[in-house]
């Protein structure tokens, strides 16, 4: 328990009140491991998780992973963070409503967004032939966001011809 604490301790950008935390910790161990076996994960990433999620409500990281000084005064004490229970809060989540991840790298000591794979679209030339032929080696849902960007794009050059015109422009 002691080395969970002090792994997490390594991680927590404020480093006061030590003694009184580690005990609060100890107190409240066996609640949080449960949540930890709830959401299957480690204790240590639950604190990880819940620290990542509490910089991108309050933007406290900058855009390389380092912490802003001015804003590390929002950042809770660690006994305050248990005291509340807040590993339990819920995650950040962007304008879409998607959960943001991320993680705390030792090596840079610095705070990495997970970045999403993206698998690109890998076309044979040699297959190509005709149009037909492309249509059918581009995923569906590439030519129907496409065509919808045209029809945008048109509705929105006619709109602005039209607007133009009414303004006696010549277009």
């Amino acid at each position: 328990m002691e080395q969970i604490f002090n792994e997490i301790w390594k991680i927590y950008p404020r480093k006061d009140k030590k003694q009184v935390s580690y005990l609060k910790f100890k107190k409240m161990f066996l609640k949080i491991n449960s949540f930890a076996k709830q959401n299957n994960i480690t204790v240590y990433k639950v604190f990880e998780n819940w620290l990542w999620s509490e910089f991108n409500k309050k933007q406290i990281l900058d855009n390389s992973g380092e912490i802003i000084l001015e804003k590390k005064q929002f950042i809770p004490y660690f006994v305050t963070m248990l005291n509340q229970e807040r590993w339990e809060d819920e995650p950040f989540t962007n304008i879409y409503g998607k959960e943001v991840k991320g993680y705390f790298d030792v090596d840079t000591k610095k705070w990495l967004r997970v970045q999403k794979k993206i698998e690109p679209v890998v076309l044979n030339p040699e297959r190509i032939q005709s149009l037909a032929d492309y249509k059918k080696s581009v995923p569906q849902s590439a030519l129907k966001y496409h065509k919808k960007n045209v029809a945008e794009n048109n509705n929105m050059a006619e709109k602005s011809k039209a607007w133009l015109e009414r303004k006696g422009v010549a277009v």
